[in-house]
């Protein structure tokens, strides 16, 4: 048995590691399920969940810079490049961005 200390994490041990399995290896990750390549690539899929949550209602660029700390200039590049993918879209009356929604024909 293990001594439980307080403020100490216990992190049990991957059942790999514990004892052999006797079907064989574990199963790969899905290939569909992929990593992101680089670390920009990984930053800007948690910047694509910020903002399309942020986005339920319409927001100006400035609106969205204040709401995740950043400079205008880079929400802007970020909104540019969500709407580039047909992520967002970006609204004349009344001015600002919103997640698009999706179609029922699409």
């Amino acid at each position: 048995m293990r001594e439980v200390r307080p403020g100490v994490v216990q992190v049990p041990k991957p059942a790999a590691l514990v004892s052999p399995s006797p079907e064989g290896p574990p199963e790969p990750a899905s290939p569909t399920v992929s990593a992101p390549a680089t670390p920009a690539d990984a930053l800007f899929a948690a910047v694509r969940e910020a903002i399309t949550l942020l986005l339920k209602t319409p927001m100006k660029d400035v609106e969205v810079a204040a709401a995740l700390d950043l400079t205008t200039a880079q929400a802007k590049a970020w909104l540019q490049r969500l709407a580039d993918e047909g992520v967002i879209e970006k609204q004349k009356k009344p001015a600002g961005y919103i997640v698009k929604q999706s179609g029922l024909f699409e």
